[in-house]
């Protein structure tokens, strides 16, 4: 947890468990574009025999990760989502 001002940037970690015998996922991420500009998405530690794409719509991402074969991984952060802080008001925006 922590704060974030204007013009900073945040990652936020997408984090998934359970995931042995998994070889697809995909998730849909909203967010408010007033205060968040999307800067990139990148697949994660526990995705890392994965293949992510990734969309970016007005205010959410769509997040795909597919894999040749099952994985064995119990789980953890399966991708990883830059933000800019774009709302000039802001001086403290919540993260965590």
């Amino acid at each position: 947890a922590g704060v974030a001002c204007s013009g900073e940037e945040i990652v936020v970690p997408l984090v998934a468990e359970g995931l042995a015998g998994v070889a697809g996922m995909d998730f849909v991420v909203s967010f408010d574009p007033t205060i968040l500009a999307p800067e990139g998405t990148v697949a994660g530690p526990a995705a890392s025999d994965f293949v992510l794409r990734s969309t970016t719509g007005e205010s959410e991402i769509r997040i795909v990760l597919s894999a040749p074969v099952a994985t064995d991984s119990a789980g953890g952060v399966v991708a990883e989502i830059r933000f800019r802080v774009v709302d000039p008001d802001a001086t403290l925006i919540p993260v965590g």
